[in-house]
């Protein structure tokens, strides 16, 4: 299988769109050839933190748009995704020795519910309205986390 970039260098973790290198890494095996695949950077907890202080400063800008400026945004990376989708789903067989129909449906899902979300303007509800009180349910965005997500659905379960 050829992808289109190279699978045994990995030049570090993406963070504030920098690569930044680590001391250690951990060797990723294509399951099916038991072959090694590449060298995955270990992030250090000042990495991780400094992620999340980034991450924390970008959610102060995305929480001021526009559900327009966010559903544009959305839209293209669902559309980067399709761009590469071939290349994803042979990543994904390749690095979790998932079979190539599994992949293309995460991938099929991943789509439908990017597009889905950037359709979906989340609004304020009153709940009550009178002269003595106004009732009303909103549903600000509620911040940045850090997580490790199951290997099996990686894509999918990323944007959730």
């Amino acid at each position: 299988m050829k992808l289109p970039f190279h699978t045994t260098i990995y030049p570090g973790n993406i963070i504030n769109g920098n690569f930044e290198s680590t001391s250690e890494t951990r060797h990723s095996v294509d399951p099916a050839t038991e072959e090694p695949l590449y060298k995955v950077p270990v992030a250090t907890k000042e990495q991780l933190d400094t992620a999340v202080h980034h991450a924390r400063n970008a959610f102060k800008s995305w929480s001021k748009m526009t559900h327009e400026e966010r559903s544009i945004l959305i839209v293209a990376y669902a559309d980067a995704i399709e761009k590469n989708r071939e290349s994803l789903e042979n990543l994904q067989t390749m690095e979790q020795g998932k079979p190539l129909a599994l992949a293309n449906q995460e991938l099929s899902m991943t789509l439908s519910w990017l597009r889905r979300f950037a359709t979906m303007e989340v609004q304020d509800e009153v709940i009550e309205d009178t002269e003595e009180k106004t009732t009303y349910s909103t549903f600000p965005p509620l911040g940045v986390c850090a997580a490790t997500v199951p290997w099996n659905w990686l894509i999918l379960l990323g944007l959730g």
